[in-house]
């Protein structure tokens, strides 16, 4: 039975608090965390480690140039961009590519594996696939200005993305709250992604359709109230583009009550209130697993103004 988007926010309001909310662009900075130089995640601090890098508290390549963490060490700050970070961002390339989040540097570009074709974004030309006939990249429907394009995901271990989201929930909470989170700290730093505290681990994920629905990033992190019991202790909301992804952050709380069924809900969106674009489409994915995923596809439909037919020897791929 379907839960309605009343009782969704009816059970949120009853059950949680926000404890990180923050909506980011390119405003000023931000800082999370405090001048001690102790590292909220090693628990050293100088001279045994140093603070000289910036660390995001939300990844760069998501559109975060705001959000600023103090206090989180040089060494952890190059471990997580490595094994965490990386298998965040080959996830979600396709997504912001097709909503122009720029990065670090620019709006991410996609090429076929075979060099056929490819997707790019420029300033003076906006969006451009360039596709040739004998490419399986996409299906053009001239006659309503639609095209699937059929990005291949590069490789990726799906257990590391699920780790990147729970530390990005733990990088935006204040110090105080982290007392609940002793567990998850120590796993965030384990190089092997088989090991968990956690299982099944799923992303709850919706898609909203249009032209970049969230002009910002999201952030929201909830933590169910003094005195209710209700599982799972703490939820992580991350919006960027046309995607959000909802997980249930691990807890020493949650670990504490032991083993239980946790039935999750998911946080209503504004775009289910009657949006111009179309329905938001949800989905869930189980990303327990610490095998590298070589071969997944993801078809995304885009509207189009122009379609122009060139000569291949023209263009440059």
């Amino acid at each position: 039975m379907s839960v309605s988007i009343q009782e969704r926010l009816e059970f949120y309001e009853k059950n949680y608090v926000p404890i990180a909310e923050y909506h980011l662009d390119k405003g000023g900075k931000v800082y999370i965390g405090n001048d001690n130089k102790v590292c909220r995640f090693c628990g050293k601090g100088e001279p045994d480690v140093t603070f000289r890098d910036i660390a995001h508290a939300v990844p760069e390549f998501l559109g975060n140039n705001q959000l600023i963490l103090r206090n989180e060490c040089d060494t952890c700050n190059k471990f997580v961009s490595e094994n965490l970070e990386d298998h965040l961002d080959k996830y979600t390339k396709p997504y912001r590519l097709a909503a122009q989040i720029k990065g670090k540097k620019k709006v991410p570009s996609y090429k076929t594996k075979d060099k056929k074709s490819r997707y790019e974004f420029t300033s003076s030309e906006g969006a451009k696939i360039i596709d040739r006939e004998d490419s399986n990249f996409t299906n053009l429907d001239i006659e309503n200005k639609s095209i699937e394009a059929n990005f291949h995901l590069e490789p990726h271990i799906p257990s590391a993305v699920f780790k990147c989201l729970v530390k990005i929930a733990l990088s935006v909470i204040d110090d105080s709250e982290l007392l609940q989170f002793k567990n998850a700290i120590t796993w965030l730093l384990e190089p092997d992604h088989s090991k968990t505290i956690c299982k099944p681990q799923i992303i709850l994920n919706a898609f909203i359709p249009g032209p970049k629905p969230n002009k910002r990033v999201t952030v929201l992190v909830l933590r169910r109230k003094p005195g209710v019991k209700i599982s799972p202790y703490c939820h992580l909301l991350i919006c960027f583009g046309n995607i959000a992804y909802q997980i249930v952050v691990p807890s020493d709380v949650d670990i504490s009550e032991g083993t239980k069924t946790i039935q999750l809900t998911r946080f209503p969106l504004p775009f289910e209130f009657d949006w111009q674009y179309g329905d938001v489409i949800f989905g869930q994915e189980d990303v327990t697993s610490s095998e590298i995923v070589r071969d997944k596809m993801l078809p995304m439909t885009f509207c189009f103004d122009e379609a122009e037919k060139l000569d291949h020897n023209s263009v440059k791929l």
